[in-house]
């Protein structure tokens, strides 16, 4: 047999194992963005209004995240969310997912009482921001320790500054 005809069988296995049909790939059983949600969410769905401000809220277990949904009156994600006023015992992260805003609100570690935040939703278009006032109401989830929550204090917060400091070296020619 010569190299030529063993090389046109071999290049015909190929071809043929590529028009093979291969099998489906296996369904995702789990949406990755819900990965670590709270055991207990729940929240209070309101419609933003663009130049208006709407109150909803949360209530949740401190394992995890849980997050307030939107969608603008087109039925999309608004373009963006910006925060107006951060969580005192918390953190947010606002994402567009699924054709809607989210704005997902994870409690600090261990951290039992209320929170409170203010998104701004901005539509596509030239509309003005729609506001959203959210109150948290944060309980004990399952396997978290109990810890006291701080007791609101009177004084105004301190404001912390950092500063730079900028060196400069000289450099020195030597013959």
């Amino acid at each position: 047999m010569s190299y030529r005809l063993l090389s046109a069988a071999a290049v015909a296995v190929l071809v043929l194992q590529g028009c093979a049909q291969k099998p489906p790939a296996a369904p995702v059983e789990t949406d990755t963005l819900n990965e670590g949600i709270a055991k207990s969410c729940t929240f209070k769905p309101v419609q933003p209004i663009p130049g208006s401000t709407v109150e909803s809220t949360i209530t949740t277990t401190n394992d995890g995240w849980c997050a307030y949904r939107a969608s603008a009156k087109s039925g999309q994600a608004f373009e963006l969310g910006l925060v107006k006023q951060r969580p005192a015992h918390g953190s947010l992260l606002i994402r567009k997912w699924n054709g809607e805003s989210r704005v997902e609100y994870t409690p600090s570690p261990s951290y039992v009482g209320a929170d409170q935040f203010e998104v701004a939703l901005r539509p596509a278009g030239t509309e003005p921001d729609a506001l959203v006032k959210v109150a948290v109401t944060v309980t004990r989830g399952e396997g978290v320790p109990a810890v006291a929550a701080p007791a609101p204090s009177d004084e105004p917060a301190k404001s912390t500054t950092t500063r730079r400091r900028t060196t400069s070296r000289s450099t020195k020619k030597t013959k």
